[in-house]
């Protein structure tokens, strides 16, 4: 297995969500940092034929632990976790972006 380097401009969350949405590209969207201090609302295209990070505009709702789908040119984001206690901590939205158009 080739090991290759994170590209410079992404910082690696965990719990984000991934899923590829066209052949060799794939949307990277939330997270928290490795001190589960901070919840991101980031959103990175990563192509893996270029081996390059692209950022696109952030979601509404900082989240990690959430799903995601990639449906008709949008980005759809299920659920997921913010800080607090369960019954805020857990997100009950589904958020649609459009964003992956650019």
């Amino acid at each position: 297995m080739e090991k290759l380097p994170i590209p410079q401009n992404f910082y690696p969350h965990n719990f984000s969500s991934m899923l590829e949405y066209e052949a060799g590209k794939f949307v990277i969207s939330g997270g928290i940092n490795y001190d589960l201090t901070d919840i991101t609302t980031e959103v990175f295209i990563y192509d893996s034929m270029e081996h390059s990070v692209r950022q696109l505009a952030a979601m509404n709702q900082p989240r990690y632990t959430h799903a995601s789908l990639f449906y008709l040119n949008y980005l759809y984001v299920i659920g997921g976790r913010f800080f607090g206690e369960d019954d805020v901590a857990i997100l009950k939205t589904c958020e649609r972006y459009s964003f992956l158009k650019n």
